[in-house]
């Protein structure tokens, strides 16, 4: 089946939906993933990197970028807050998603901003978590693998395991007519 206007696209994280999104934009499909705050919290990120190392060279911002992920997502996983340590690493796996193709920083920040929207028109793609009370008659379903993430299953929280069932049902239940698996 092939994904078309009016139809959703899910995935636990967000990262692994930012290719098929722009590989319809550049078809002239209209694409959008859902959670302008996230395209928001993904330019202050930059932003925050770009102060630390003053460049605009995108190459240097994202090794700084990468670093940060690192050191941030051992710190927070030390303190045993594997939400925030996944939340973190998927916006900094999306970041290095959008710069694909790009050659400036300025590209990467109008990519992260154009993408992101809460105008759930054309295509729409969403992570689990952002698509609770959407629906489509249509809904594609990315990297199955990852309901459960594999952060919560390594942490064994019973608070995060149910969270991630509860991720993993409102994936399952947004379809009216039909629900696919997408193999990669």
């Amino acid at each position: 089946a092939c994904v078309k206007p009016g139809d959703m696209v899910i995935c636990r994280t967000n990262a692994p939906l930012v290719k098929p999104a722009f590989d319809l934009i550049r078809r002239g499909i209209k694409a959008v993933i859902m959670g302008r705050s996230i395209g928001e919290e993904m330019v202050n990120l930059i932003n925050r990197v770009t102060k630390r190392i003053n460049t605009d060279n995108l190459e240097v911002i994202l090794s700084e970028l990468g670093q940060y992920q690192s050191q941030e997502c051992d710190r927070l996983l030390r303190q045993g807050k594997e939400a925030q340590a996944q939340s973190l690493e998927d916006k900094v796996d999306t970041i290095f998603a959008l710069a694909d193709g790009c050659k400036l920083l300025s590209e990467l920040i109008d990519k992260a901003e154009s993408i992101f929207s809460d105008d759930a028109k054309g295509v729409v793609f969403s992570s689990a978590h952002r698509a609770k009370g959407l629906e489509a008659d249509s809904v594609f379903i990315l990297k199955y693998d990852l309901m459960p993430h594999p952060m919560a299953l390594k942490s064994g929280k019973a608070w995060q395991l149910k969270q991630e069932t509860n991720c993993k049902f409102v994936a399952l239940t947004r379809a009216k007519l039909k629900l696919y698996f997408v193999e990669e």
